[in-house]
């Protein structure tokens, strides 16, 4: 199965606020990692690497979650926090932070319900 795929269960409106929001978070983790490695912004470089790294966590928890629903929901929370916390000044990631977070617990909810029914149906 494709990240992609990943992204989009269980469906719906839910899949399409995941697909965005691993957008953000994996394009802000990658500018935050290349930025902090070339020395781009000189002093902080090592928070700057870390905060990117989590927001990359933070997609591959995404991504994780329809085979393990809990440990990816725990996975995106801080990664959705450092976002919000080092794009602050964006606006857009005070938003789409907390939407992360509610969003991969729904889906965790979700996703754990169905396994839980594919489970009793075997």
């Amino acid at each position: 199965m494709t990240m992609f795929a990943n992204l989009t269960q269980p469906g719906g409106f839910l899949g399409i606020v995941t697909v965005v929001c691993a957008f953000f978070l994996f394009v802000a983790g990658v500018v935050s990692v290349l930025s902090g490695l070339s020395g781009l912004w000189s002093d902080n470089r090592a928070y700057i690497v870390a905060f990117g790294a989590l927001n990359l966590v933070a997609v591959g928890g995404l991504g994780l979650q329809p085979r393990m629903p809990w440990l990816g929901a725990v996975l995106v929370i801080p990664g959705a926090i450092a976002f919000a916390l080092a794009w602050f000044w964006a606006i857009l990631p005070l938003v789409i932070g907390p939407v992360a977070i509610v969003a991969a617990v729904i889906r965790a909810v979700k996703l754990s319900r169905l396994q839980e029914r594919v489970a009793l149906a075997t």
